[in-house]
């Protein structure tokens, strides 16, 4: 057998360290009934019932290992590596660290273009290293590379640049691949880039070719620049291991045969993607059911690479290191994940998994049913904003539970949906979620300050819970606003609950003043949403929305605690909006710590349209006789102005449930109404002549009890005791001569007297 032992690399990461099969005819080697096939070259796997046995170290300049038709078999990787990708073009200079010259960039208006230098400062301002070029449009201006050697023909080829500002009216730029003889192979121009901004033309060489690759601006305006930071050309869409029952960007011209490969199991070793930094890679692309991946390192560092991109009916996915050192993507609107399952899923499992390091989200489930992520450690360093460590877009019965997700830059766990692919039946449980977020390199100085979800929950949304997670979401310098849970959920959502959650917000020092800190962010139809048992934390604010609630949420029974230092005005309740509804929205047995629920603030100047709050709690009252429950005692509260808030009698348990509100607030644009019951109240309950009170803070929800002795006293009685005899009537006259009971009394007896059951 294998004797396996562990490292741990930079503290988290587990290698598989073994010794290695040496070969088919290695005796420790158990295959059972699959025939053992040893390979010892990049290159097509196409026999089915398979053991095969990597037994050294391979690489190739585009993809290396194809499986097609290789049912019901083993890739062993045996400890060994494959490398792929390897091929780099020599473009010189491509991020500007160097001065220009001859040999990198040739400028043909020298005065437009400036190298900035700008070292851990301005940190939206450029993407990497130390120096970006600004151009300066006076007039179009180009910037040409040295002469670029491309050796293999049949591959796919893309040159990109990242522009990076201004956010808003950018000047139109253009990215181009020329031919040694002038001829052009591809161009790009582009007016538009204030999101995600990768700009990039492809082509396919079909012989061996030099080429230049050219960049520049399209207009004549002094009052637009543009900043640029990396400009990159490469060979694409290459896969270290590829598994797809389709013709596409097959990057491999020696093994152009594709179909599937079902019920394949790969697992331990490295799939390393090489120098060629090509964008459009995967470490394992595989689309096939019943797969099975575990202990497998997967690297990469293209633009728009993934580690694992399954397509699958049955897998799983689990025990694997993924790192990303990819710097972007070019569309942050088409999702990129380190682990990505994609459409048409069913029934897969990952668990187990450390991924680290890329630039958008660490695993996402996209279109898929009955998937679970559980028991994952995400450290994603994201560059975009749609950047969470788990994500899922529609789908059926998706969950992510015992997850830990805590980025160095990034967002937490997001379900998300739109009218045509819905989300229905999804868990999010016992996750731990630190989200640390600044406004990242898709936006230009001038960004909108937004928020760093810890949990977000949008669109279309059906039978989701929320339940036992811990999510910080804080701000400090150059981050964005700290928000561990935001919902904007529409008016198709249905029943969601999200419910004995912590979450903590806090505005600390040295945060940028346009930042917030909310320990709730909420917008949409909430008719639907439950809010319940949590523990909300922040010293800024505990409620905020500035886009319509209408209506709003159910919140009860959770504590709003109130921390400090206050770095910021606090508020409770934060309103604002620019013609904006905020409509039913209900606090109810909300416990506050160190806050008052009339520490409320709208924003006029911001024109909020319509609100209408309430903040309350419940109070069970029950009436007990003999210890048996009473029906039918009456029970009054009055509050502290002695203005009756409440009336009522117990049901058949001897119980009457309140409502009560402390604080109702509505209004419209800037007037508003307040109804206000103010605590301490008094809660009377009266059977027959029987009338007990109590004083109660409204502070938190509770019971309170009522204890009647015989409720069947004589002069009198009262159901159920039965009927008032003769005597009995005589004797409460009596009484009430010698002033010991209310003349109201008798008249209540008379009437039981006469028509009183069975009397």
């Amino acid at each position: 057998m294998v004797c396996k032992v562990w490292i741990l690399l930079i503290g988290l990461i587990l290698l598989p360290v073994s010794i290695a099969y040496t070969g088919c005819n290695d005796p420790e080697l158990n295959v059972g009934e699959l025939t053992c096939r040893e390979v010892e070259t990049c290159g097509l796997l196409n026999w089915p019932n398979s053991y095969y046995l990597l037994n050294n170290d391979v690489s190739s300049e585009n993809t290396c290992l194809v499986l097609a038709g290789a049912h019901n078999s083993v890739l062993d990787l045996n400890e060994h590596t494959i490398t792929y990708n390897t091929l780099a073009l020599d473009l010189h200079n491509w991020n500007f660290e160097e001065p220009f010259g001859s040999d990198n960039w040739v400028i043909d208006h020298p005065g437009n273009v400036e190298r900035v230098y700008a070292p851990n400062e301005e940190l939206d301002d450029y993407l990497w290293d130390d120096y970006f070029i600004r151009i300066t449009s006076a007039q179009p201006t180009t910037l040409r590379s040295n002469l670029i050697h491309i050796p293999n023909a049949d591959q796919t080829y893309i040159a990109w640049m990242i522009p990076h500002g201004p956010y808003h009216d950018p000047p139109s730029i253009f990215i181009e691949v020329e031919r040694e003889d002038g001829v052009t192979l591809c161009r790009t121009e582009h007016g538009n880039f204030e999101r995600a901004p990768g700009i990039k033309c492809e082509f396919q060489a079909s012989a061996p070719i030099n080429v230049y690759v050219k960049i520049g601006t399209l207009i004549s305006d002094p009052q637009y620049t543009v900043n640029m930071d990396f400009i990159g050309f490469a060979s694409a869409f290459d896969q270290g291991i590829l598994i797809r029952p389709y013709s596409d960007y097959l990057r491999a011209p020696d093994n152009p045969e594709v179909s599937r490969s079902d019920n394949v199991k790969i697992f331990n070793g490295f799939v390393i993607q090489g120098d060629g930094r090509g964008p459009y890679g995967t470490g394992l692309e595989l689309v096939s059911d019943d797969l099975e991946i575990n202990n497998v390192l997967s690297s990469v560092n293209g633009i728009n690479t993934e580690n694992v991109m399954i397509q699958s009916a049955e897998a799983e996915v689990y025990n694997n290191t993924l790192i990303s050192s990819s710097p972007y993507v070019f569309n942050r609107m088409s999702i990129t994940a380190q682990l990505k399952v994609h459409y048409a899923c069913d029934g897969i499992s990952i668990h187990d998994n450390f991924i680290i390091g890329g630039p958008q989200r660490g695993i996402e489930v996209g279109g898929a049913d009955n998937v679970e992520v559980f028991n994952n450690w995400v450290h994603q360093n994201s560059t975009v904003t749609n950047n969470h460590g788990l994500g899922a877009y529609g789908g059926y019965n998706i969950s992510f539970v015992n997850n830990t997700v805590h980025p160095i830059h990034g967002r937490g766990i997001s379900f998300e949906a739109d009218p045509y692919h819905p989300f229905v039946s999804g868990y999010i449980i016992n996750n731990s979620v630190i989200v640390y977020e600044r406004p990242p390199s898709e936006y230009y100085h001038n960004f909108d300050f937004t928020c760093a979800h810890g949990i977000k929950l949008e669109n279309n949304i059906e039978d989701v819970t929320v339940m036992g997670n811990i999510v910080d979401s804080s701000t400090g310098p150059l981050t964005w606003g700290g928000c561990p849970l935001n919902i904007g959920v529409d008016e198709n959502s249905r029943n969601i609950t999200v419910q004995n959650n912590t979450f903590i917000s806090e505005y600390r020092e040295g945060s940028e003043s346009e930042s917030f800190a909310s320990a709730f962010l909420a917008y949409g139809d909430h008719s639907e949403l439950l809010i319940e048992g949590n523990d909300f934390y922040s010293n800024h604010l505990f409620y905020y929305t500035s886009a319509t609630i209408d209506p709003g949420p159910l919140i009860q029974s959770n504590t709003f605690t109130r921390t400090y230092p206050e770095r910021k005005p606090f508020h409770t309740i934060l309103f604002e909006g620019w013609h904006q509804h905020f409509v039913e929205t209900r606090f109810l047995n909300t416990t506050l710590e160190g806050a008052e629920y009339t520490d409320l603030y709208i924003n006029g100047q911001s024109g909020v349209y319509e609100y209408d709050y309430s903040v309350g709690w419940f109070l069970d009252v029950v009436a007990l006789g003999s210890g048996q429950p009473l029906q039918n005692a009456n029970i009054q509260i009055h509050d502290a102005y002695s203005d009756l808030v409440f009336t009522g009698t117990t049901n058949e348990e001897g119980r009457v449930q309140t409502d009560l509100t402390e604080f109702e607030l509505s209004g419209y644009a800037n007037t508003f109404e307040e109804i206000l019951m103010y605590s301490p109240f008094r809660v009377t309950a009266t059977y027959g002549a029987d009338e007990q009170y109590e004083i109660v803070e409204m502070d938190e929800s509770k019971e309170l009890i009522f204890q009647f002795g015989d409720t069947c006293p004589v002069p009198y009685d009262y159901p159920p005791c039965g009927c008032m005899t003769t005597e009995e009537v005589t004797n409460a006259i009596v009484a009430w001569f010698a002033g010991g009971i209310s003349f109201s009394n008798i008249i209540d007896g008379l009437e039981i007297f006469k028509d009183g059951p069975g009397c």
